[in-house]
């Protein structure tokens, strides 16, 4: 190899080794501002006993969580009880936080970080604020995009940014703020495991009414009529399972909506240890409403477990008794089913 080329080969390293060192540094020194590692709300941890609201801003509008005797209801859903347990989390999560890089300070650049202003239309930031019962705000923060992981900490990390500050951050540790009802509140309504329902039978204002039965330990349509056949064999198992952990994504107290007989299915479930369950369901301006009409023992509940019967009856008659709920689709599907959405002509011979 000719000298010139050995010089011109070590010149080039050297520069490599520089440039490298240098993206090092720059990589480091981010991470070795003045603020790296400050609580971002150092005073926070104290008074988290003294918060009483919190309000979250987000494109939809406010959600507002207050504290009510010892739980927590959320004002939007009519007072329905929030999960204490996510209030809790979220109260210790924003305290934890701490600062760890600086990000963009200009505003169109804020939508990629997720911190933008939450009020715009398209806005996926929220805005959360922790209040005392005297009105004094403890912690005021626009909550944008989760940072699985970071590497230089190992650990999760979330970008930030202060009400009334350009300066956007990236925070170590972890705030998820739910930004619609389901994400607070208490979002189960009831839950029948699949095994005790013996059951299910769907009424329509026509006269229509779809029945299932479990019989040897499958659910099966009650009297298949002459030259139908099934066009799932699923159907009748989703009907039965349907109140197996049955969500809502929001509620009402009872009266808000009205129930249009000519919309409304009803469907009834009795179960193997003698409780009988009647709910309407029905849609109205895109939403699926559920209200739980009746809760009590079957004629023919056996004198067995009748004291556990009765204590189900009224732990589900306080739960449900003053509420409407809002139902995703998939929920209420099987529970407004007619015949002829699970019926199909048979071919001759099947």
């Amino acid at each position: 190899m000719r000298p010139n080329t050995l010089s011109i080969l070590a010149v080039l390293t050297a520069i490599a080794a520089i440039a490298a060192a240098w993206a090092v540094h720059l990589d480091w020194s981010t991470w070795r501002k003045p603020e790296f590692g400050e609580l971002v709300f150092p005073q926070l941890a104290k008074k988290l006993s003294s918060v009483d609201k919190i309000i979250v801003d987000r494109a939809g509008g406010p959600l507002t969580i207050v504290k009510s005797s010892d739980s927590w209801i959320l004002k939007q859903s009519d007072d329905y009880p929030v999960r204490a347990e996510i209030v809790q989390k979220t109260l210790h999560d924003m305290s934890q936080l701490r600062l760890l890089a600086p990000k963009t300070r200009l505003a169109k650049r804020y939508a990629k970080l997720q911190v933008e202003d939450p009020s715009g239309a398209k806005a996926k930031s929220r805005r959360i604020r922790l209040i005392d019962g005297s009105g004094t705000v403890h912690a005021d923060l626009i909550v944008g995009k989760q940072n699985q992981y970071l590497e230089v900490i190992s650990e999760g990390g979330v970008y930030i940014r202060k009400s009334g500050s350009d300066q956007s951050w990236l925070a170590g540790g972890t705030l998820a703020v739910g930004g619609d009802p389901k994400s607070w509140l208490q979002d189960r309504i009831m839950d029948i495991p699949t095994a005790h329902v013996r059951k299910a039978t769907i009424r329509h204002h026509n006269g229509d009414a779809l029945v299932v039965i479990r019989s040897e330990g499958k659910f099966k349509l009650h009297d298949m009529p002459p030259g139908k056949k099934l066009i799932s064999t699923y159907y009748p198992s989703d009907i039965g399972r349907a109140l197996a952990d049955l969500e809502m994504v929001d509620a009402r107290k009872r009266g808000s909506v009205t129930f249009d007989p000519a919309k409304t299915a009803t469907a009834i479930f009795q179960t193997r240890d003698g409780l009988r369950i009647e709910l309407n369901v029905m849609e109205q301006d895109g939403k699926n409403w559920l209200r739980v009409t009746d809760i009590r023992a079957t004629r023919d509940a056996p004198d067995k477990g009748a004291e556990d019967r009765n204590k189900k009856i009224a732990a589900l008659r306080e739960r449900t008794g003053s509420w409407d709920y809002i139902v995703p689709e998939f929920e209420s599907v099987h529970l407004k089913k007619r015949l002829d959405d699970v019926l199909e002509n048979a071919k001759p011979g099947s």
